[in-house]
């Protein structure tokens, strides 16, 4: 778009559209013109503006995301030996009872008891702080006493709880009480939802849903914004839309597990619902359409 010379005047031009062809309008000349120049330029700066904003905020929530995929797999998986365990099996992706509950053995595990967990906790920050250190043989006992002790790591590891205290930091910001006060809610709703005496699937399945609903309620005040650009809106919507999936998924799949642990008295094969896929993100799924 520009200004174009014809003779000894300046006649400007913007370029459009018609039919699905290329043209130009002529818009004026002289003050004329000159009006719709910078009418377009405001226009160019809004856009840039606005697809800057649209970059930062997919850059502030992509931290807090980036657990999510993780998580969901490994809840999957559990939730896919929980309920074989319960006595059903796949069938072309439907959960179906079988005749007989398969024979499981429970093992008893002692409780560590106040000494023994104190001298554990300062053996373990003691091979820490050397195999930050870089002390190879402080790695391998590291290791060693990881696989001795494996809810060590899935304590520290839990990616549920960092990626909830990661919505949680992006929903309350630097505000300690809204942060600390977000978390008790969840706590607190967490345990309304899959109750007192949850298996340790129903608990890993109640972590994802604290999760997912964070994510969701992250997403709703970012598409409640009415003074948003056009581009930041329709990503704001996207991702509703995504963390509605992954919330309804989530609590769809915690109902199988549910429903499955009330150990029926029926023994008739009866079709359930189908289990969820794991979650795409918007881009993954307009690439695998493409």
């Amino acid at each position: 778009m520009g200004w174009e010379r014809r003779g000894s005047g300046l006649y400007y031009y913007r370029p459009a559209r018609v039919g699905g062809r290329p043209r130009r309008v002529y818009l004026g000349t002289g003050d004329v013109g000159r009006i719709h120049e910078l009418l377009d330029r405001r226009r160019r700066r809004e856009e840039q503006a606005a697809e800057a904003a649209r970059c930062r905020l997919l850059a502030g929530v992509a931290g807090a995301d980036r657990h999510w995929p993780e998580v969901w797999r490994w809840v999957r998986a559990l939730s896919t030996a929980y309920m074989l365990k319960a006595g059903y099996y796949s069938h072309h992706g439907e959960w179906r009872r079988v005749m007989s509950k398969p024979r499981t053995r429970n093992k008893k595990i002692r409780a560590a008891t106040p000494q023994e967990s104190a001298e554990l906790r300062e053996r373990l920050m003691d091979l820490n702080k050397r195999a930050n250190a870089g002390d190879p043989v402080a790695v391998a006992e590291l290791g060693a006493f990881l696989d001795l002790h494996p809810e060590v790591w899935q304590s520290v590891g839990d990616l549920a709880r960092l990626s909830a205290a990661a919505w949680s930091a992006a929903l309350a910001g630097n505000d300690t009480l809204a942060r600390e006060s977000i978390r008790r809610s969840a706590a607190v709703w967490k345990t309304t939802l899959i109750g007192p005496e949850a298996s340790p699937t129903e608990q890993a399945l109640g972590d994802a849903a604290v999760v997912a609903r964070l994510a969701l309620t992250h997403a709703e005040s970012l598409a409640a914004a009415g003074d948003a650009a056009r581009p930041v809106a329709e990503f704001a919507v996207k991702r509703l839309d995504a963390a509605l999936r992954r919330f309804t998924s989530t609590l769809r799949l915690l109902a199988q597990v549910q429903a499955a642990g009330q150990n029926r008295p029926d023994t008739r094969s009866t079709p359930g619902a189908k289990m969820p896929r794991l979650y795409v993100p918007p881009v993954a799924r307009g690439r695998k359409a493409g």
